[in-house]
This record gives C-alpha cells, structure tokens and sequence, in this order.
C-alpha cells in the first residue's frame, strides 16, 4: 500500500487553510455579545372614540 506523501511546505498551507477556515466559521460565536434587550414598547391605550364630525352644509340647513 502506497503511503500519502504530503511536503512539509503543502502541510503547513493545509493546516493554515484548516485554522483559516475555523476561525471564519467560529468567531462570529466568541465574538457575538448577548442579544440586545427588547425595546420597551409604549403602552397601549384604547382607542378614543372619534369625536362627531362637524354639522355643515346641507344638514345645518335641514335640522
């Protein structure tokens, strides 16, 4: 059975290749604080009636 054989300069691109490629996929982890805290929204109120629109026109005159 033929042994692999690897150069020591091919080895060291491999394993540079290797970090390079852990790195990019795990910093974004170990970098990363915790996810902001929620907004707080405003409160809610309920909806205020609209108040009656204005009598004008036509109906002053009939009522």
């Amino acid at each position: 059975m033929a042994r692999l054989q690897i150069r020591p300069g091919r080895l060291l691109a491999i394993l540079q290749l290797a970090v390079a490629f852990w790195l990019a996929t795990t910093s974004s982890y170990l970098t990363s604080a915790a996810p902001p805290p929620p907004v707080p929204h405003p409160p809610v109120y309920p909806r205020l009636a609209a108040p009656p629109p204005e009598r004008g026109g036509a109906e002053a005159l009939i009522n």
